[in-house]
């Protein structure tokens, strides 16, 4: 199955492709191969691993024929990466395969690829949802996919469940090292294209054998700032050893299908140095504590006892419960020292919920209305009372750093749709703006206007137009 799996995934991760998603989401084309390639490399791992589980085997068997019953499903990739596609069965079976796999962890998942290719985070969603449709659209090229079953499934992935993994493991890329992978590029793009095939997979062939030959010490010793200079290098490695291969059209199968392996390899890499990073780091204080314990001392006398030293303070909790500060109004003290005053069921709060509930689920469907943000008439001047809403926001996510939100503006149905479009995108835009003014970094943060378009309420009542006058927004990372 790791054959025609990977082969069928090199049919659709094209450098076509690959330029396409680059276009649309502003990256290079070598970073985007890095976090495309970790987080693929995420997807075909769970699905090994959970071949154990005839539930989600079912599960996914059935998504796969769902999407191989429809031949242009991977057709607007754009579409795919940016969510204006909500209700196509590409978006709906992605969304569902990624659910099934990774629950609550999609979010940090997607983060962690794009921090380890250098994406930024919002690009890391956009590739999940493109990553979702591809692995089952190349599961949908497997002979009579559009019946497949739980149990046909579980065969195909177990016959070759060794070689699949041996193909992806990050851990095998992480030893291996930088100089292997990039040497095999080297000689990819070195070689004249007629020898491309033969001169690419000895170069591979040396790589893959040096990673598997690594031990377990090699890869422990992948940290700090080597970890920092091979992720950049693999983003690199990736664009070149594209290229060879993209010029030699009508190849054997091996060299066409030598340019997707660095893809994984690489991204499998990427993903490897930034959970040795994390896992480090969190290990460090440990390890330096055992150090550091003295070696059998005689317990002392009782009376010669020393007093015990006092316990650290413990960490500040996440913001939990609000105080009342009268007038239907709530104070919250959030970490940081900053404090904020919001209405109970206001969008800060809503917000807040919504970051801590783990089990929430991220979905471009999910927005929470200000309560307290209004505009000059047909102008895109914020109140006063406006800007203290717009201060809290800000303030909720310096204390979630690694969270990311999206501004739509909206309007009622009243004047022509066109300048309703551009008031309301003007509007979330100056929302968003006044967010960067308060130290909000531009990259967390996204705006748009929607017109008159997904009303809430009646237009045909005063209540209701009012009510369709809003600003929301949508958390897009955790």
């Amino acid at each position: 199955m790791s054959a025609s799996l990977m082969e069928a995934l090199q049919g659709l991760v094209t450098p076509a492709m690959l330029k396409t998603a680059s276009s649309t989401l502003g990256e290079s084309e070598g970073a985007l191969t890095s976090g495309l390639g970790a987080i693929v490399s995420k997807l075909l791992s769970a699905l090994v691993a959970g071949t154990g589980d005839s539930s989600l085997m079912n599960t996914v068997a059935g998504l796969v024929a769902s999407q191989a019953r429809d031949p242009g499903a991977l057709s607007d990739v754009a579409g795919l990466l940016t969510g204006s596609l909500p209700t196509s069965t590409a978006a709906i079976a992605g969304n569902q395969l990624i659910g099934s796999l990774f629950g609550v962890k999609e979010g940090g998942i997607a983060q962690a690829a794009a921090a380890a290719a250098g994406l930024k985070p919002l690009s890391g969603a956009s590739l999940m949802a493109l990553a979702g449709p591809l692995v089952l659209g190349a599961m949908g090229k497997a002979p009579g996919a559009s019946s497949l079953t739980g149990t046909a499934l579980t065969a195909l992935l177990t016959s070759e469940r060794g070689s699949l993994l041996g193909a992806i493991s990050p851990a095998a890329a992480a030893s291996a090292g930088v100089a292997a992978v990039k040497q095999a590029a080297s000689t990819v793009a070195a070689a004249p294209v007629a020898a491309t095939a033969t001169a690419a997979a000895t170069a591979v062939k040396t790589a893959t054998s040096e990673a598997v030959s690594a031990t377990t010490a090699q890869v422990a010793a992948v940290t700090g700032a080597a970890a920092a200079t091979a992720s950049a290098a693999a983003r690199t490695v990736a664009a070149e050893a594209i290229r060879p291969v993209a010029a030699s059209p009508g190849g054997s199968g091996l060299s066409r299908l030598l340019w997707f392996i660095p893809l994984l390899v690489i991204g499998g890499f990427g993903w490897y140095v930034w959970d040795t990073k994390i896992a480090h780091k969190a290990m460090t204080p440990a390890v330096e504590e055992k150090k550091a314990a003295p070696a059998a001392a005689p317990e002392p006398m009782p009376e010669k006892k020393a007093e015990a030293p006092a316990a650290a303070p413990a960490p500040e909790p996440a913001p939990a419960v609000a105080v009342d500060a009268g007038n239907g109004m709530l104070k919250l003290a959030l970490p940081g020292g900053e404090s904020i005053t919001y209405a109970k069921d206001g969008v800060e709060s809503q917000l807040i919920n919504f970051l801590q509930d783990a089990s929430s689920v991220i979905d471009k469907k999910t927005w929470f209305n200000f309560d307290r943000l209004n505009f000059e008439t047909g102008s895109t001047t914020l109140t006063a009372e406006s800007k203290d809403q717009v201060s809290n926001i800000a303030a909720i996510l310096k204390s979630f750093p690694t969270a990311s939100i999206k501004i739509g503006g909206y309007t009622d149905n009243v004047g022509q749709p066109e300048s309703n479009l551009k008031l309301s995108d003007e509007r979330a835009k100056k929302v968003m703006s006044e967010l960067e003014v308060i130290g909000i970094d531009a990259g967390r943060l996204q705006a748009e206007g929607y017109g008159e378009q997904f009303p809430i309420a009646d237009n045909g009542t005063d209540d209701g137009r009012a009510k369709n006058r809003r600003t929301a927004l949508s958390v897009r990372a955790r």
